[in-house]
C-alpha cells in the first residue's frame, strides 16, 4: 500500500482550529455544570458560583469574554499576519491563566475541560509566540 500524503496545514489555520477546540472544550463544561447537584437551584437564587450574584454586568462580562474564543476562531485567519500573531499571543496567555485558575475548586469534568482548553490556548500562545519571520 502507498503512503498517505502529509499536507501542510497554514500556521493562522493551525491557531484557528486550537481555538474551536478550546471552545468547545469552555462551551460543554459550562453546559455540563447545569447537571452539578444544586447548580440549578443556585441558578434560581440568582447566583453563579464563584462570580456572586447575576447582574446584567456580570452576563455581558461573560457574554464579552466567551464571544472572544470564537472571534479569533475567524481573526487568526483573515488578520494580518503581525496582528494575528500579537493577539493570539496575548489572549492564549490571558485564557490560559484565567482557565487554569478555575481548576482549584471545580468538578472533575471541569478539571478535565479546562485542563485540555489550557493546553490547547498555551499551544496558541506558543505558536504565536514562535510565528517564523517572512524571509527576504
Amino acid at each position: 500500500m502507498g503512503e498517505f500524503r502529509q499536507f501542510e496545514i497554514k500556521l493562522p489555520m493551525r491557531i484557528a482550529v486550537l481555538w474551536a477546540a478550546a471552545f468547545g472544550c469552555y462551551v460543554y463544561g459550562d453546559l455540563l455544570s447545569h447537571w452539578v447537584p444544586g447548580a440549578q437551584e443556585r441558578m434560581d437564587a440568582g447566583q453563579m458560583g464563584p462570580l456572586g450574584t447575576v447582574t446584567p454586568g456580570l452576563l455581558a462580562g461573560i457574554g464579552v469574554f466567551m464571544s472572544i474564543p470564537a472571534l479569533m476562531i475567524a481573526l487568526s485567519v483573515i488578520l494580518p499576519a503581525q496582528w494575528s500573531r500579537w493577539l493570539n499571543l496575548v489572549l492564549g496567555v490571558i485564557y490560559t491563566l484565567l482557565v487554569a485558575s478555575s481548576l482549584l475548586s471545580a468538578p472533575p469534568f471541569y478539571v478535565y475541560l479546562s485542563g485540555v482548553a489550557v493546553i490547547l490556548t498555551a499551544s496558541i500562545a506558543w505558536l504565536a509566540w514562535s510565528w517564523p519571520k517572512q524571509q527576504s
